[in-house]
């Protein structure tokens, strides 16, 4: 696989977990911002484990996670599908999801490198988008506004918001593949950007749809509705673009990396781009309705295999 910079890889991987963000249901309250940044922590720590394992991956742990892979991009569909009646889309979610699908044939067949350059201006794009709106917010609250924020009900208790914030990283797939083909230290990079994008995205949505979140369904959707930084252009329709071009990179992407390992477990297999891209709608069509606890277990997954095969031998060694 080619090699990726350290801005690349951060791209791809931040528009992954982005557009997961993007997706989320349900109340978003102070816990869920706390809970979502622990979900990061326990990631990092998962990360660095992997990336100081020098041990070779074989077919079984390459096997494991193209089997996380499938599961992270079936949830990927499975969001694109959900959130597309709260965005209001000309297209149904099924619609959607065969067009993306489409267009990501594509983008898989041609490689990661072309991806991730793309992925670097789409990034950058949904970066500003994202810093009108945080500013916009920030700027205009008052005291009160973010005493409210104390207010707001939690959806749940925070063990359960660490979890949803575990299952909300579905790009460590992702990066399992791609983290030997980018510079040591990527991963804070990926990890510190996930932070600052989830803080200022849960802030903002808190503090523009936070009288009236129990009542919506997709609060970051919502968020969008209200919000009007521009004068001359609705913020929605600029949510519509970040939100499709950040869904198109995440199955792109996953998809890429499903087509590395299905050429390193079956070099002679033909049409591997086509398996890869039909697997993953498919895949969405299977989870749909996992409970969470069982994604946040896929999420990290792929970043612990590798230590723990190489722990394993270790373990069983004579003393």
């Amino acid at each position: 696989m080619n090699r990726l910079t350290k801005p690349q890889l951060a791209a791809v991987l931040l528009l992954t977990d982005g557009f997961s963000l993007l997706c989320i249901r349900d109340c978003i309250s102070l816990c869920t911002l706390a809970g979502f940044l622990a979900g990061t922590a326990l990631h990092a720590a998962a990360a660095f484990l992997l990336t100081r394992c020098r041990r070779p991956c074989g077919s079984v742990c390459l096997s494991i996670v193209l089997l996380c892979l499938l599961i992270q991009g079936g949830q990927s569909y499975d969001m694109l599908r959900r959130t597309c009646g709260g965005i209001t889309a000309p297209a149904g979610g099924t619609a959607v999801v065969l067009l993306t699908a489409l267009v990501s044939l594509y983008a898989v067949s041609s490689g990661i490198r072309p991806v991730s350059r793309a992925a670097v201006c789409a990034a950058a794009a949904g970066a500003f988008c994202l810093m009108a709106v945080t500013l916009t917010e920030l700027l205009s609250a008052d005291a009160e506004d973010w005493e409210d924020l104390l207010y707001i009900p939690a959806a749940s208790g925070f063990r359960e918001e660490v979890i949803r914030g575990l299952a909300a990283g579905t790009a460590t797939g992702a990066f399992a593949v791609l983290s030997r083909t980018a510079p040591e230290g990527s991963w804070r990079a990926w990890l510190m950007g996930r932070a600052a994008v989830t803080a200022a995205l849960f802030l903002t949505v808190m503090l523009s749809a936070g009288g009236i979140m129990a009542l919506t369904e997709h609060p970051a959707v919502t968020a969008a509705h209200i919000i009007q930084p521009f004068p001359a252009q609705r913020i929605d329709a600029l949510f519509m673009v970040v939100f499709i071009a950040a869904g198109f990179f995440a199955v792109s992407v996953q998809g890429v990396c499903c087509t590395h390992i299905l050429g390193r477990l079956a070099p002679s297999l033909r049409y591997r781009s086509c398996i890869a891209v039909l697997s993953l709608p498919l895949s969405g069509a299977l989870i749909s309705g996992l409970p969470e606890g069982f994604c946040g277990a896929v999420s990290l997954l792929p970043l612990l295999v590798l230590p723990l095969s190489a722990l394993v031998p270790r373990l069983s060694r004579p003393s």
